[in-house]
Parts: C-alpha cells; sequence; structure tokens
C-alpha cells in the first residue's frame, strides 16, 4: 500500500511472553534501510538539539549557540548521507530539506545581531524545513495529505521536544552557573 517491497514489525509485550506471528521469516530490513534510517534519525535529533539550543541559550548565549552550530552543521551531514544512500523520489526531497534547514538553523545560531525572539522563530522555520518532509517518506504518506500533514506536525513537536530536553541539560550547567553570580 506504501510502495514498500519489504516489511517488517516490533513486537513487545509487557509482562508476557510473546511469539513472532506465524510464517514470520525474521528481518526483512536491508542493512542500507538502517543506515539510511540511522541517519535519517541522527538528523531529525541534532536539528532538533539545534533548535533547543537556540531557543533556549538567552543568558548561555556563546555555549548553547555555538553547540547550536555544531548540532546543525551535525543534522546537514546526516542529510548528506540520507541523500546520497536514497537519491531518487521523496528521498531526495528529504535529503535537500535537511541541508536547508539545517542551513537556516546554522544562520540562526550564527547571526549576532539577532534578537532572542528573532532567532527563535527563524530556527522554528529551520527546524521545519529539516524535518518536516520526513512524512512524505512514512507509512503516513500513504494514507493521504491530511495524514501526512498530521505526521509533518508530529515529527517536527518530536524534534522539538527531544532537541529541547537535551539541549536543557546541555545547558543547565552553564545556566546554574549564571544564576549564581552576584548581582
Amino acid at each position: 500500500i506504501d510502495g514498500h517491497t519489504a516489511g517488517s514489525e516490533l513486537i513487545f509485550g509487557v509482562r508476557t511472553d510473546v511469539t513472532t506471528p506465524a510464517g514470520d521469516t525474521g528481518n526483512t530490513t536491508s542493512p542500507i534501510d538502517r543506515v539510511r534510517s540511522i541517519l535519517q534519525g541522527v538528523m531529525l535529533i541534532a536539528a532538533g538539539v539545534a533548535f533547543g539550543l537556540i531557543a533556549l541559550s538567552g543568558p548561555a548565549r556563546g555555549r548553547g549557540l555555538v553547540t547550536g552550530r555544531i548540532a546543525s552543521a551535525v543534522a546537514a551531514l546526516a542529510s548528506v548521507g540520507a541523500g546520497a544512500i536514497w537519491h531518487i523520489g521523496n528521498g531526495l526531497i528529504v535529503a535537500g530539506s535537511g541541508v536547508i534547514g539545517s542551513l537556516v538553523l546554522f544562520a540562526a545560531a550564527f547571526m549576532p545581531t539577532l534578537t532572542d525572539r528573532a532567532r527563535v522563530w527563524i530556527g522554528l522555520v529551520g527546524l521545519a524545513i529539516a524535518v518536516v518532509p520526513l512524512s512524505l517518506v512514512g507509512h503516513a504518506a500513504a494514507q493521504g495529505t491530511l495524514m501526512a500533514a498530521f505526521d509533518g506536525l508530529h515529527i517536527i513537536t518530536t524534534a522539538t521536544w527531544a532537541g529541547a530536553v537535551i539541549a536543557a541539560a546541555f545547558l543547565l550547567p552553564t545556566m546554574h552557573r549564571l544564576l549564581e553570580r552576584p548581582m
């Protein structure tokens, strides 16, 4: 239904034994698909971390924004890698938008004249450009435009949440030291 030639399942149970379905032959995902999926996951998390660092850096501007630039560069490299593996159809769109969105994130973390509010909005646009097209290659895309749109919303909120949690953990020591300074 969604154009995949292979299928896979993750079977798990909570406080119960589970067995594989009848006729399950085991792993059906190729190693190249795994690498592409890992690269897309790295891009998603790195772009989210870049945005989280941009959004939360505030007083910790130096450390947060430098690391935001590094995270956006990692997202761009992961996008290039995913595009090198899967460079047809929507795979190329995902890779290209990942690179463009990562460059927008990098710019948001690099421009010293931006206000914090402008930096966050530009970062959010970059994050959306980078990660929302992942919905084009997911199972939701086979269900139509509305489901792909909801999946895109889900993907950007996931990247934002994960990135903010990681960024907060990274910036917490710096923020703590800033709060302890005598006024």
